[in-house]
């Protein structure tokens, strides 16, 4: 009789310790489910945060290039205006040194 005892608490103990590890790895699956789903959730966010101000610095940069390239044009035309002046000043010197010659002989 207590052989037959024993083996029926073995053979609990034996049940019991199966279930509580089935229990234990069905739950470290879950877990590890969550964290999955979490570290992908986690590898969006980055993805498009990066994305973003990949943009953002890239609007910048552009806006920066069409500001100098503007910049540069402006500073074109003012030196091509200012070389218009000065073809027209020393035109206007040679006439005017014309006249005081042609003042002076008269």
């Amino acid at each position: 009789a207590r052989k037959v005892v024993e083996a029926l608490i073995k053979q609990r103990n034996t049940g019991a310790i199966l279930l509580q590890s089935i229990w234990r790895k069905f739950k470290a699956k879950v877990v590890t489910i969550a964290m999955k789903y979490t570290r992908h959730a986690c590898i969006l966010v980055q993805r498009i945060f990066r994305g973003h101000m990949g943009r953002r610095k890239a609007i910048k940069e552009r806006e920066r290039y069409l500001f100098s390239l503007s910049h540069s044009k402006g500073i074109e035309l003012s030196r091509q205006m200012v070389a218009e002046h000065k073809i027209q000043a020393t035109r206007l010197q040679s006439e005017i040194s014309i006249l005081n010659k042609e003042k002076q002989t008269t």
